[in-house]
């Protein structure tokens, strides 16, 4: 994975897995910021809160897929927070 610079990523599925994966991976290799997304509340608050710990700002939205609002949620959630979204 290449350098991502202060980009504000969306990670889905961040509260375990792969996505749990992702997110730590993403926060390591420099971005500005990140919103996990899951419907686990109490992993995807913890998540954040030990991506944090790193420097990165992170944020936990719970989030169903499978809902288009919570998607819509999602997305502004991430703008509402950082102003914008890069992936």
């Amino acid at each position: 994975m290449a350098r991502l610079n202060n980009k504000i990523i969306i990670i889905t599925g961040g509260t375990q897995g792969i996505g749990e994966s992702v997110a730590r991976l993403a926060a390591d290799r420099g971005a500005g910021g990140i919103v996990i997304s899951g419907r686990q509340h109490e992993k995807g608050t913890s998540v954040a809160a030990e991506i944090e710990t790193t420097g990165c700002p992170a944020v936990f939205v719970p989030t169903d897929l499978s809902q288009v609002e919570d998607c819509r949620k999602l997305v502004h959630a991430c703008d509402e927070h950082f102003g914008r979204v890069d992936g």
